[in-house]
């Protein structure tokens, strides 16, 4: 098969400091630019630049390539970049000018939320960035997070997959938060179904399986439920190591969910209170890195570094590095 890349984010030193090969990781991308400034202000719109050259050149000694991320959330801002071609090639100068002096391997583009008024704009940042970065380098690799397929004009309906993935190198299926704080009903944060179906459904669209890397999670949400049902009153998000610890501490039970294809833990906590825990680890991720071969994607990638257990490494080496 072909190599596998991996993303990563919010990366520590004792990642960057392991040889590539011991984990199995081949790619990190730690949020280093966010985009700032208001859109009254069109001035004020920038990049704020949090690279660590140091951290760079560690990574890379060490088997790394480093693809930076660029985020944004705020789609009123982005719509006063998307339509103001000087504020829109300012900041992609200041990308490529900070790609060159960190001697970056790559950008991640990570825009969600941004509503359908900011469809087209995407589009074309995405296009005139990726140009101007590999005028610079042609090796340079750029990326972007998309979100399953929904009828959400917000979070997924603004995504031109097909056009985005024709222009970039890789495209990052962010497949988690099916369940969410504010879901009506505890459930999984990615059941198998739900993580397949998106699959299928974007490479329906036309984006090719040789640009695909499916994101898959490393945390996930403890959902404090209604005593006989599994509506949900709350949730937070925990660590794989965490939420076992939590389940054992308050005397729960683990089974196994075969929809999902996952462990589910419930307990009750001191107050009472009924909890569910659709359980990531080295199970769960067996299953999903095994769609990755199904569908010969070009890959994994993961949120976020260090809620990880040591042994889902294991599990990426086996079904990946084939």
């Amino acid at each position: 098969m072909n190599k596998k890349y991996y993303d990563l984010r919010f990366p520590e030193s004792k990642y960057i400091t392991t040889n590539s090969a011991i984990l199995g990781l081949d790619v990190i991308s730690p949020t280093w630019f966010d985009m700032t400034g208001s859109p009254s202000s069109l001035s004020s719109i920038n990049v704020l630049d949090k690279a660590d050259a140091e951290y760079v050149k560690i990574a890379h000694r060490n088997g790394y390539e480093v693809w930076a991320l660029l985020a944004e959330f705020d789609a009123d801002r982005a719509y006063a970049m998307f339509t103001n071609k000087t504020v829109m090639d300012r900041v992609i100068n200041q990308i490529v000018s900070y790609t060159e002096k960190y001697n970056l391997d790559g950008i991640n583009i990570d825009f969600e939320g941004l509503g359908l008024k900011n469809k087209e704009g995407l589009v074309v940042f995405t296009r005139e960035l990726t140009n101007k970065l590999k005028a610079k380098n042609p090796l340079i690799k750029v990326s972007i997070d998309v979100t399953k397929p929904s009828t959400s004009d917000k979070w997924s309906r603004f995504y031109d997959r097909k056009a985005l993935a024709d222009i970039v190198d890789y495209m990052m299926f962010m497949a988690y938060d099916e369940f969410y704080k504010g879901s009506p009903v505890a459930g999984s944060v990615g059941s198998l179904p739900w993580v397949e179906q998106g699959i299928q459904e974007i490479l329906a669209l036309g984006v090719s399986k040789d640009k695909l890397i499916l994101g898959v999670p490393f945390y996930l949400r403890d959902f404090k439920v209604a005593t006989s049902t599994n509506q949900a009153i709350d949730s937070s998000v925990l660590r794989m190591q965490q939420a076992v610890d939590i389940i054992k501490q308050n005397g729960g039970n683990i089974y196994f969910d075969n929809n999902a294809k996952q462990d589910v833990g419930e307990y009750f906590d001191n107050d009472g209170v009924r909890h569910l825990v659709w359980l990531e680890n080295a199970k769960s991720m067996g299953y999903r890195l095994d769609l990755i071969n199904k569908y010969d994607l070009k890959g994994m990638s993961a949120w976020q570094l260090n809620f990880e257990t040591a042994d889902i490494w294991d599990v990426v080496k086996q079904k990946l590095k084939q």
